[in-house]
């Protein structure tokens, strides 16, 4: 067990609680943003879905919490987090 995981079940209170969770929000946040900052239009990347199978395709467009990626077989597009995808070189 993580010190984080431990000094979040050692809260005790609500106030702390809401406070922890918010703080933990706005980290997620932060780390999403520098996630798509790696990103650009055009770059081919992977993720895994739901259902365990590897996706690949191509960056197609970048919002602020999501991306949007055309799968290579070019049928399907995707709308992911841009924490999940990890960049291919083709």
């Amino acid at each position: 067990m993580s010190a984080a995981t431990r000094a979040i079940l050692a809260i005790d209170n609500m106030d702390d609680l809401r406070e922890t969770i918010a703080a933990i929000n706005v980290k997620g946040r932060e780390l999403q943003r520098y996630a798509a900052n790696n990103f650009s239009i055009g770059n081919f990347v992977q993720f895994r879905s739901k259902t365990g199978k590897i996706v690949k395709g191509q960056i197609v467009k970048i919002n602020q919490k999501t991306i949007k990626i055309k799968e290579t077989n070019g049928l399907t597009t995707w709308t992911v987090s841009p924490t999940m995808l990890t960049r291919q070189g083709i």
